[in-house]
């Protein structure tokens, strides 16, 4: 009835309401951004082309067997969860018309949503997952029809699993009741990292921005490893008060030092001899010495 089709207009825009808000928002601070038509295609076209890609990969980029085997999983997990839904009409159900409109769209979706590991499809077709978890449950699936329609949880979790580091944060963690993060300033060459430490070199004289919460309190225990190719002698300082004085070598050794103020504090390192190159090759880099694994204790 008219009255009815009022209605449902009134919630459309309702519930497009937020979405549109957004969309204004980020024209607003970032200005306009044609896409094009790259989100979509023709029917299936997308689809075909990301299996195409993902047997592509393992040839391409053998280095990344891990990814490229969670992204075929994925791709699988979404197209077991199209076929689900497919399979079992229930135009009477909800959920499983919000699923099999996500089919739909999943049919339509371009090369730019489809590229990468995953790509963003496993989140723009989130609705249509959740629909075919909901009816997979209600429905008493197979263990099978649950297993395939999961698949895309492997990429998740390496993507939880790698999560992009900050070059500059040395340190970040907590103490008892206390969080502290450690961030290089000037005078670094950048965070390196590996399974078990994370350090950085300096030519000679370097700046460590350290910030703890709560912003008061009593002073501070730093515990950090130091190592220098050769043997010299290294200070520390907050401001003009000497917090620490002593030699570092080739080895790597502990120290721990206390009085360093609670909330924002600025720490100056700083050696007594020049730098030294790292090897002989012509980009190699000038070392003075390098701090490890800080920590507050």
């Amino acid at each position: 009835s008219p009255r009815a089709w009022f209605a449902n207009a009134l919630r459309t825009l309702a519930v497009a309401a937020p979405l549109v808000a957004w969309l204004a928002y980020v024209r607003w601070k970032a200005g306009p951004a044609d896409q094009g038509l790259g989100n979509f295609t023709w029917p299936l076209a997308g689809w075909i082309e990301k299996w195409g890609a993902v047997f592509a990969g393992f040839k391409r980029e053998p280095d990344f067997t891990w990814l490229n085997t969670t992204t075929l999983l994925a791709t699988a997990g979404l197209t077991a969860q199209a076929v689900y839904l497919l399979r079992r009409p229930q135009p009477g159900d909800a959920w499983w018309r919000a699923g099999v409109t996500g089919v739909a769209l999943m049919a339509l979706l371009g090369t730019s949503v489809w590229e990468g590991h995953p790509g963003a499809a496993t989140r723009v077709l989130l609705p249509m997952s959740l629909a075919f978890a909901v009816l997979a449950v209600r429905q008493r699936a197979t263990a099978m029809w649950l297993l395939a329609g999961n698949l895309t949880v492997f990429s998740g979790v390496l993507a939880l699993w790698h999560v992009p580091q900050d070059t500059q944060e040395l340190a970040a963690g907590r103490a008892g009741s206390a969080a502290y993060v450690a961030r290089l300033g000037d005078g670094w060459f950048g965070c390196e990292r590996n399974k078990h430490d994370v350090w950085s070199w300096t030519p000679g004289n370097g700046q460590l921005a350290l910030q703890t919460w709560p912003i008061s309190g009593a002073p501070l225990r730093v515990r950090l490893g130091l190592r220098a190719l050769t043997p010299r002698i290294v200070e520390i300082r907050q401001d003009a008060t000497l917090l620490w004085r002593g030699p570092a070598g080739p080895k790597l050794q502990w120290i721990e030092f206390d009085g360093v103020a609670a909330g924002r504090a600025q720490l100056n390192f700083s050696t007594d001899q020049p730098a030294v190159r790292e090897s002989d090759a012509p980009d190699a880099r000038a070392l003075g010495f390098a701090v490890y694994d800080l920590r507050i204790k």
